[in-house]
């Protein structure tokens, strides 16, 4: 029993420190969205999980390593089947708040879209007119909204997967897009 203990409290260490970065991409249902290739370390792919084959290869989800105290800089790319718009969606790593499972945070002070489309104010520093970062969008009533502060003289976001920001992009048919993110670990010791 007391070996039993001690694994499931190494177990439950090992996962607090398995803190990552994710993007979301969603085209419309039906339309495909190839994943490219990644920073080493990190997962891209359709999400598995979705059972209905329109859904899943009209989405894609990317994955950091697990983020370190440090900025590291992660980069992935996809190629849209199709014109039009997709969603894009950053957060934290997904838990399992059914099952328990305490919510992971990341921080991001910098996503771009470098090759195949413009993202816009991946910097968070334009503001709208409530302070907030312009052309981004999220729950600020929800029960987890993302935070924003300053370091450096940079904004930077602290959220979760709940708590995620998004932004509609404009995308070409078989054009590749290669996004570029600047993260890092955003749990805090109490947590």
């Amino acid at each position: 029993m007391k070996k039993r203990l001690t694994l499931m409290a190494l177990l439950v260490s090992v996962s607090a420190l398995a803190q990552q970065a994710r993007v979301d991409v969603m085209a419309p249902d039906g339309k495909v969205l190839t994943p490219g290739t990644k920073s080493a370390g990190c997962g891209l792919s359709n999400p598995g999980w979705e059972k209905d084959e329109a859904r899943k290869n009209a989405r894609i989800y990317f994955a950091s390593p697990r983020l370190k105290d440090e900025w590291q800089e992660v980069e992935f790319s996809f190629t849209p089947s199709m014109d039009g718009k997709v969603t894009f969606r950053v957060g934290g790593q997904w838990h399992n708040a059914k099952k328990g499972a305490k919510p992971s945070y990341a921080y991001v002070k910098e996503v771009d879209i470098v090759e195949g489309a413009t993202l816009l104010n991946g910097t968070f520093e334009k503001k709208n007119a409530d302070g907030d970062p312009a052309n981004w969008s999220f729950n600020k009533k929800g029960a987890t909204p993302p935070e924003f502060s300053e370091e450096d003289g940079a904004t930077i976001v602290r959220m979760q997967y709940a708590g995620g920001i998004t932004q509609k992009i404009d995308v070409t048919k078989d054009q590749m897009v290669k996004v570029k993110l600047l993260v890092k670990n955003g749990q805090l010791e109490a947590e």
